[in-house]
């Protein structure tokens, strides 16, 4: 297919809920390949935006303003760009919020990539990792995550890829 490396600028919208394994698959799987990767939130938080521990943002368009910025910038200096981030957020009242369009026509990417994975494995990994369990329903969340990065693929006309863990290295070298 060669979509990673047909461009001059390959920008990967590397998507999916809290704890599904995204920074862990940028560091496996992207970076090996040539990717620099970057989480939306350090970008946003660089920027001295809205991130906080509880993943609730009281501020959805304004971080995102600041995400498309640090991107823009990002982008002048990497070729191969990955951002680990997300299509709905939970903003300040719990509520799953989705990220508007016109964030994602700005961000351009080339693809989308949604990593999922059975909800209990997450919700384990988020005990884990928070030492408490989950305060969201991470089934319904990983599913409006999916939905929404679909539709967007879809209004944008990009590829889309709903993945595994286990299958990212075979989607990796199909893209390649």
């Amino acid at each position: 297919m060669d979509i990673l490396s047909s461009q001059n600028q390959t920008l990967v919208f590397f998507a999916g809920v809290h704890g599904v394994g995204k920074t862990t698959a940028c560091q496996q799987f992207w970076e090996p390949v040539g990717f620099h990767c970057a989480t939306a939130s350090a970008i946003i938080k660089a920027a001295k935006g809205d991130v906080n521990s509880s993943k609730r943002v009281s501020d959805v368009k304004a971080n995102q303003s600041l995400l498309v910025e640090g991107v823009a910038k990002l982008r002048s200096t990497s070729s191969r760009l990955l951002i680990d981030g997300h299509f709905v957020i939970i903003n300040h009242l719990g509520e799953t919020e989705r990220i508007d369009l016109a964030v994602f026509k700005q961000l351009n990417p080339s693809v989308i990539v949604c990593l999922r994975d059975d909800p209990a494995a997450i919700s384990r990994r988020l005990h884990e990792r928070d030492d408490q369990p989950p305060s969201i329903d991470v089934a319904a969340l990983q599913e409006a995550e999916i939905a929404h990065a679909g539709w967007i693929a879809e209004q944008l006309v990009l590829p889309f890829y709903c993945v595994l863990p286990e299958e990212l290295p075979e989607l990796i070298r199909l893209l390649s």
